[in-house]
């Protein structure tokens, strides 16, 4: 019988983020890289020249050329072999765990970031059946089946021969096995050897462009930043794409089969900090409207500058898109800011406090493409971060001002509407679009903290569109 609870994308998407504080430090140039999951897949010679390396410089730079000669397409503008790597022990650390064992040391997590998430998976009694059945290459069929026996601790192991791969910190002396190193068992039961360290069965790698993007897909996107429980920014990547597309689906019982690849780097090193996966389809997509499908993934990275390389296909319709943005996320940790303010047509709703934390937070589905109509409303959410407090309450001015791009200035609309003695820190705005000409626009918010003596700012942008006849 199937596996139950197969994870829903928000659930998944939900687990990679509570489970980013514990994972292990990616690609950072200190000693311990060799010890983390990147062990799985170092050779016994790379090991070795790596434990040679005494400056952050050197090992920072050994692991990049060690990431080039792994990279599939080199010309891609984005790493899929490194991105899937760092993506898979993500995952592993969110769905593999076993006791005090962080997933990606289980053998259920060792499995899945070295085989990808398995084609067939199946629980008898006591036991769970991994099936792969799609061959890492062209021509060479791979059927491999894994078994993980369930003991009385409840840790799940799998037999020593089902999976063979050369570990170089259990065998420090042992031969240096080269680009080629781990072998699966085959349906005639001798091993296949897996080239590339990782199998990549879901990229026909050679073929990518012609394979998934046989025309260009439409698509719009958007970055919406928040604080993060652990001192980081929350980057949330939104991407919206309308369904009146040749071959894309524009039925919603049809749901396109979209795959997301992102990652987040350092915009002069190239190193990846952190990647974007697990894409959540939070609304449908309707033709007759004009209404897109909207994607969102979200991870956590320091504040800082970044290279966002993203690339975006649907299955279905062998549409794709792939491009790169300059990005700045911004620190919420200490000074007193805003959060990006997030437009859409849809009320915000209320969130559950965190466990001992004070009610009041709000969520609203972000749009990329703010686009509405006479008789619409907007609706604007965003949070304030580090306002002092009086009494357990902050005491906030909030000034909204709004402004209509002609010819490319912006012209300030009447006077600001201006909001005193506001308490809340999670703030709303609706907008009914009535008398609004068609045309650009730009609502400019202010905050000031009469406590804090400080004020923040940001702005909004949403187009409103002619009346059709």
């Amino acid at each position: 019988m199937p596996v139950p609870g197969n994870h829903s994308p928000r659930l998944l998407a939900g687990l990679l983020i509570l489970a980013s504080g514990t994972a292990p430090a990616t690609d950072l140039p200190d000693p311990e890289w060799r010890h983390g999951p990147v062990r799985y897949i170092l050779s016994v010679e790379e090991d070795a020249a790596f434990r040679q390396l005494t400056t952050d410089t050197e090992r920072a730079a050994f692991i990049e050329e060690f990431w080039k000669r792994l990279d599939p397409t080199p010309d891609a503008g984005i790493n899929e072999r490194r991105d899937a790597f760092w993506r898979r022990t993500a995952e592993a650390i969110a769905l593999f765990g076993e006791g005090l064992t962080p997933g990606w040391k289980t053998d259920r997590g060792k499995v899945h970031i070295l085989m990808g998430p398995a084609d067939q998976r199946t629980r008898h009694g006591p036991s769970e059946v991994w099936v792969y059945e799609i061959a890492p290459r062209a021509g060479q069929p791979l059927h491999t089946r894994i078994e993980f026996r369930r003991n009385t601790s409840g840790e799940y192991n799998m037999p020593r021969d089902a999976l063979k791969y050369h570990d170089p910190l259990a065998e420090p002396d042992g031969v240096p096995v080269g680009t080629t190193f781990l072998a699966a068992p085959g349906r005639e039961g001798s091993a296949r050897m897996v080239k590339g360290r990782i199998r990549m069965a879901e990229f026909p790698l050679p073929d990518v462009t012609a394979e998934y993007f046989a025309a260009p897909l439409e698509a719009a996107q958007r970055y919406d930043f928040h604080r993060a429980e652990d001192g980081g920014t929350h980057a949330i990547l939104t991407i919206a794409i309308p369904p009146s597309q040749p071959g894309f689906p524009g039925d919603p019982s049809e749901p396109p089969d979209f795959v997301l690849l992102g990652t987040l780097a350092d915009p002069d090193k190239g190193a990846p900090v952190a990647n974007f996966s697990a894409a959540e389809r939070v609304d449908v997509g309707d033709p007759a409207t004009g209404r897109p499908w909207l994607f969102r993934s979200a991870t956590t990275v320091p504040p800082g500058t970044y290279r966002a390389s993203i690339t975006a296909f649907d299955r279905h319709s062998h549409r794709g898109t792939a491009g790169d943005d300059i990005i700045e996320v911004p620190d919420f940790e200490r000074r007193f800011a805003l959060s990006t303010i997030a437009v859409g047509h849809e009320p915000p709703l209320p969130l559950a406090p965190p466990e001992g934390g004070r009610p009041g937070g709000v969520a609203l589905r972000a749009e990329p493409a703010s686009t509405f109509r006479e008789g619409e409303s907007v609706f604007f959410a965003y949070q304030v971060y580090n306002a002092r407090h009086r009494r357990k309450q902050a005491n906030l001015e909030v000034r909204y001002s709004f402004s209509v791009l002609l010819d490319g200035e912006a012209r300030p609309l009447g006077n600001p509407i201006i909001l005193t003695d506001v308490t809340g820190e999670s703030l709303t705005y609706e907008l009914p679009l009535r008398g609004w000409p068609a045309a650009e626009y730009i609502l400019s918010v202010e905050v000031l903290d009469t406590l804090g003596k400080e004020a923040a700012r940001g702005e909004a942008r949403f187009t409103i569109l002619a009346t059709e006849e």
